[in-house]
């Protein structure tokens, strides 16, 4: 980036190109203002008791988990405290209203992508103008980013762009030569700033030395010196997540169902399965067509080296990466797109390491910066214009094709918005565009249910368990034993009244979970309810085992024993409730009727 070669950006008005460039992103998400909460924001903003106190909760969201404050539970989980960080003070601000939550969001975006802007502009200086718009109104138009801006949970991914873009925009100014430190500094603050808002963002410590000694002729040492704060921060971040959740850098959770590599045998089923993930990804990227918000198990099946598309996937790859080193010394503006697209998705691909999710789109939303710098600069090159003065004889072909994919992007893009409405919105687009996902369907079908369950509307309360029951039996279809789906089906047999299927599916749930909580509480009941008092004791009596500390089940319990005249064990059960909870007003009533029924007068009237 020494002394860059004369172009046309002191003739093009910048100022006007960057309004455009925001009021554009704004529009394109403006309908999603309207939506209400879906999926995860419970988790992370409307449920989450640390955001919920609001500021006052600073302390514990940089030494807690991000899900210690909906689940009360710790170890191993996201942290990203600066996101609460944001949750909490707009809480402060304007509450748990919908509009507000999602007009940050697009707000964001729309900053996002004019700052991105404004770091092409200083990257590529030999470049014309017209190539930073066009790489940022791919980026900006993209299908793929609709979770990331319409679900408010994912402002993790936002914030971790913003200030990461921000932060290399910062370091990357005009003057190379005489960066300061407090210019450096402004750029470290920011880079903890993303770090802090979404782990993967730390790949963005990569990008750096890749900026510096492909695009600006540094020398290493130099950038080493340099990058010097970033990697104190990068440790400090490190260590203060091992603290707060464990040592592992990524959420793991070693189940198929969240992760289908879990479900691989061996090094070749795992190696051509990730290949298959990373295609998936690039697929996602030049045709984000059927897009969803689930990809598990078995979306995307387990595959083997017999499998074409993993050798495909290979080829491609390889072919990628080869290009890339090669054109590396040349310092190729493609190259680099390519090795930031490769780096900045390495955290979250499971190539290295097996993460908590198969894939995602919104992990795509960081390295589609990459994919959109390579197309940007290839397109170019593919209709022989010059990059520098954006000149040639195909000029209007290649404005012609850009406009085009722009346009079919921002229509896909406002189609795709309107699924991430509601929650029954996007679990049956979910559902439709991962048909094979067990997961997508059982979402759906606890939608179905929790609809049913809260409807007046008796045909309306129907028709909602009956798509519940077809879903749960869809899901149990392609992963035959999940509990989730197991237990969700059983209970809405039971709310509609078949206790025969209820308890048949109960049964199957214990086949697979013996110590499965509400199973083991359901089938109590209903066994009391058609009077089959033994087996009712029964399924109480391993609950008891299972949940000691919970004084609800032995009081059913004590009331199941009173019930079948077994008035010594339900006089212990009692006073043994008593012994932890002396004001237990149950307890006493139970232990009276006990006495009552043994004849013991005196003892029941006191």
């Amino acid at each position: 980036m020494s002394k860059p070669q004369k172009t046309d950006k002191k003739q093009v008005p910048l100022l006007a190109l960057r309004i455009c460039i925001g009021v554009l992103a704004f529009l394109l998400y403006s309908n999603t203002l309207s939506h209400k909460f879906t999926l995860d924001d419970d988790f992370f903003f409307l449920k989450n008791k640390a955001v919920a106190k609001g500021v006052a909760s600073i302390g514990s969201f940089f030494t807690e988990g991000s899900l210690e404050g909906f689940s009360d539970k710790q170890g191993l989980q996201p942290y990203r405290p600066v996101t609460l960080l944001s949750f909490a003070i707009q809480k402060e601000m304007t509450g748990f209203k919908l509009g507000p939550a999602h007009f940050v969001n697009v707000l964001l975006f729309s900053f996002l992508c004019i700052l991105l802007f404004n770091f092409l502009l200083k990257i590529f200086p030999r470049s014309s103008v017209w190539i930073p718009a066009v790489i940022t109104s791919l980026f900006l138009f993209h299908p793929v980013h609709t979770e990331v801006v319409a679900s408010i949970k994912s402002r993790d991914e936002l914030l971790a762009a913003l200030f990461g873009v921000w932060s290399l925009s910062i370091f990357y100014g005009n003057k190379l030569e005489s960066r300061s430190w407090t210019r450096i500094a402004c750029s470290v603050i920011l880079f903890a700033l993303a770090i802090f808002s979404k782990e993967g963002a730390v790949a963005l410590l990569a990008i750096f030395p890749l900026v510096s000694l492909t695009l600006c002729n540094e020398k290493f040492k130099k950038v080493i010196v340099q990058l010097t704060p970033f990697i104190l921060v990068t440790a400090l971040f490190l260590f203060m997540r091992n603290n707060a959740v464990g040592s592992t850098l990524t959420e793991k959770s070693a189940d198929v169902i969240n992760n289908i590599l879990y479900g691989s045998n061996g090094f070749a089923e795992g190696f051509a399965t990730r290949m298959e993930i990373l295609w998936v990804y690039l697929r996602l990227l030049f045709v984000p067509v059927n897009l969803s918000w689930d990809y598990s198990f078995n979306q995307i099946p387990v595959i083997g080296l017999s499998s074409p598309l993993a050798w495909i996937s290979i080829a491609v790859h390889l072919a990628l990466i080869i290009f890339a080193v090669r054109m590396f010394k040349k310092k190729s503006e493609v190259s680099f797109g390519i090795l930031f697209y490769l780096i900045t998705l390495a955290p979250v691909s499971n190539l290295f390491f097996l993460f908590g999710a198969t894939l995602a789109e919104r992990f795509l939303f960081l390295p589609s910066i990459g994919f959109c710098i390579a197309i940007g600069f290839a397109l170019p090159s593919l209709f022989k214009i010059d990059v520098r003065t954006f000149t040639g004889e195909n000029k209007t072909k290649l404005i012609g094709t850009v406009v085009a994919v722009c346009l079919i992007f921002g229509v896909m893009t406002h189609k795709r918005n309107k699924d991430w409405e509601s929650n029954l919105t996007i679990l049956e687009a979910g559902a439709i565009s991962s048909p094979n996902s067990a997961r997508a369907h059982s979402a759906l079908a606890a939608q179905y249910r929790i609809q049913g369950e809260t409807s007046s509307d008796g045909r309306v309360r129907a028709e909602n368990f009956r798509n519940a029951i077809a879903e749960f039996k869809e899901a149990l279809r392609i992963l035959p034993g999940n509990q989730f789906s197991l237990y969700n089906l059983g209970l809405t047999y039971q709310l509609t009244g078949d206790t025969v299927n209820a308890m048949k599916t109960y049964h199957t749930t214990l086949s697979y979970t013996p110590e499965h909580e509400f199973a083991l509480n359901n089938l109590g009941a209903l066994y009391e309810n058609i009077h089959k008092v033994d087996s009712a004791i029964y399924f109480l009596s391993r609950l008891v085992k299972v949940k000691p500390e919970k004084i609800l089940y032995k009081e059913n319990l004590a009331i199941f024993h009173l019930h079948a005249g077994h008035n010594e064990t339900a006089i212990a059960l009692s006073q043994e409730i008593i012994s932890v909870q002396p004001s237990n007003k149950k307890a006493y009533i139970i232990l009276s009727e006990a006495y009552r029924n043994s004849g013991i007068e005196i003892k029941a009237k006191k």
